[in-house]
């Protein structure tokens, strides 16, 4: 009778026992009860199966968005997981292990991770479904046989013990992800293997879906891939010769609507999961992204019209700052490079008088000593900055870039800032971030400035003579060592390796070829093909010898410091 009547719902069961389970309802206060022995215990052992009664008192009040995580283990009677999948399989073809909540929503539960297409068992199940009451007055647990089976009974399997271990009331999330052995998973998640091509979907109706913007975040990928999320499309390619990786595609660059969402590619995946994204607060909060995703993010989801600022994701210590023009831009960074790399302003602050005739950069890049000595120089002689040169040294300090002492005084922290602009043409864009990107892993990385150095001092002296001159041209202070090995890093990197010989033999070079003060730094022409093959030869050598380095470093390449290389709302 009590099997019946907790089938149909709680309040009708007529058994009068009742004893605080000691199974915890993390998130709540209320006090879980059991209404049989078995309850007590949480114990199903399916060759003899019994229904798990719980009540919650008072009943459980539940957010909004919110989901019940509930947590349990599959052993065999010895007590070890049942690890082999033997047990489980035999159990699964035919049966289901049944969450009723309130006696209304049902969710069969799993027992492997053969729905996501993962061999064997885990120590530990956790599984998330989501709510729509608003007050949780209790559950039942029962084995219940799948409809269209077949007759095959409970004594000609082998035993299968299910043990519930606690609940939790959470934050609504969908998809799954492993930790060591054990499992998160929610409802509404599949997953396909043809040959060696997996596709999982994440698709909660709607009913389901919150109202909250999500992001969506992906773990073990190793190969090409393709993420969709609605209307939106990520193509995905992973660093080379890394392990296994990580992505998270941040709200702003999600559609709307970002069901359903279906990864695509050669091999598995760890997790993929969508989850609240949360609110950022700007300035201080940078968006973490990849550099691809920072090209393509809408500007229609700034915080700030002006700019966005990003948190680089593989180098939490670089940030970058996207804007909307070269004027905001100039407002934040012009100063800045006038007195860190301007040759005949090195050192000095320049007032907007003195340099606003002349051009800055259209993407810059600075490690933390130099904006330590520029905003210390600043607070040390009064000198008037403005408005967003003030915002940058707040973010820097709240970045952990620039430290103040007890004095006030400004010292270096710990990383680097970048910048390029919506005003520059996408190609170019592409190439000011990988530019500048690659300045701000050698700000970060001792053995990348190591490796510069060393090809700097080792450099053909025909190609520092041209370089040389190239770099004056560009009025960068020549005098300096370690400005002219970072610069010519950027700019072998900047291109894949295949272009170099066309950029610096031709491209560059020409630019000095009627400039009668630095023309003399050029080699021998060959006029057939208005190249210097001598320059193409050398620096395509430099740039195999940079993109080499990058690649066994960080699994990173000439041209390429991105891992989404498309992507379209």
């Amino acid at each position: 009778m009590c099997f019946i009547a907790a089938l149909v719902f709680l309040s009708f069961f007529s058994c009068s026992y009742k004893k605080a389970a000691a199974i915890p309802l993390a998130g709540s206060g209320s006090v879980l009860y059991a209404h049989s022995k078995d309850a007590l215990e949480g114990v199903i052992r399916f060759s003899e199966p019994a229904v798990l009664t719980y009540t919650l008192e008072p009943a459980a009040a539940v957010p909004e968005d919110q989901s019940l995580e509930i947590v349990y283990s599959l052993t065999v009677p010895d007590g070890t997981p049942a690890a082999d999948g033997a047990a489980v399989s035999r159990w699964e073809s035919d049966y289901f292990v049944v969450l009723r909540i309130d006696g209304d929503t049902a969710w069969a539960l799993p027992l492997s991770g053969a729905f996501l297409g993962m061999d064997g068992t885990f120590r530990l199940m956790r599984y998330a479904v989501p709510l729509t009451v608003r007050d949780l007055a209790g559950i039942t647990l029962g084995l219940e046989k799948k409809d269209g089976t077949g007759e095959s009974g409970a004594e000609e399997k082998p035993e299968l013990i299910f043990e519930l271990k606690s609940l939790e009331l959470q934050d609504r999330w969908f998809g799954f992800f492993r930790d060591g052995d054990n499992l998160h998973a929610t409802p509404f998640v599949s997953a396909e293997t043809a040959g060696t091509e997996t596709a999982v979907t994440v698709n909660p109706p709607a009913d389901y879906r919150t109202g909250i913007p999500v992001e969506i975040s992906l773990s073990g990928i190793s190969a090409r891939a393709a993420l969709t999320a609605g209307t939106g499309r990520y193509d995905y390619s992973p660093i080379i010769g890394g392990a296994a990786e990580f992505l998270t595609i941040p709200p702003g660059a999600l559609p709307e609507n970002p069901f359903p969402v279906k990864y695509s590619g050669a091999g598995g995946i760890d997790s993929l999961e969508v989850r609240p994204g949360g609110q950022r607060v700007f300035p201080g909060e940078p968006v973490i992204a990849d550099p691809g995703i920072i090209l393509y993010y809408p500007e229609s989801a700034w915080r700030d019209p002006r700019y966005e600022l990003f948190q680089w994701d593989r180098f939490p210590e670089v940030i970058i700052f996207d804007t909307a023009d070269y004027a905001v831009q100039d407002l934040l960074f012009k100063r800045l490079a006038f007195f860190v790399e301007k040759a005949g302003f090195r050192g000095r602050l320049a007032p907007d008088s003195e340099i606003a005739h002349l051009h800055g950069w259209n993407a810059h890049d600075y490690r933390a000593e130099d904006l330590a000595r520029f905003f210390e120089e600043a607070r040390r002689t009064g000198f008037p900055l403005n408005r967003e040169e003030r915002e940058l040294e707040q973010i820097l300090l709240e970045r952990g870039i620039l430290l103040k002492g007890r004095d006030n005084g400004i010292t270096p922290g710990t990383g680097a800032v970048v910048s390029i602009s919506r005003q520059s043409e996408g190609y170019l864009r592409s190439l000011f971030m990988v530019h500048e990107s690659f300045h701000g892993i050698f700000f970060i990385k001792e053995d990348f400035r190591d490796f510069s150095l060393d090809r700097w001092e080792r450099l053909d002296p025909a190609a520092r003579r041209f370089i040389s001159a190239y770099f004056d041209y560009n009025r960068y202070d020549t005098a300096d060592t370690y400005l002219m090995m970072n610069e010519l890093m950027a700019y072998c990197l900047q291109q894949p390796v295949s272009r170099a010989g066309q950029y610096f033999g031709k491209t560059i070079a020409s630019r000095l070829e009627n400039d009668p003060r630095r023309s003399g730094a050029l080699p021998e022409k060959d006029e057939e093909s208005g190249t210097w093959p001598l320059l193409g030869d050398l620096f395509t050598r430099e740039a195999e010898a940079f993109s080499g380095f990058v690649r066994s470093r960080y699994g990173l390449t000439a041209g390429r410091v991105w891992r989404v290389y498309q992507m379209s709302l």
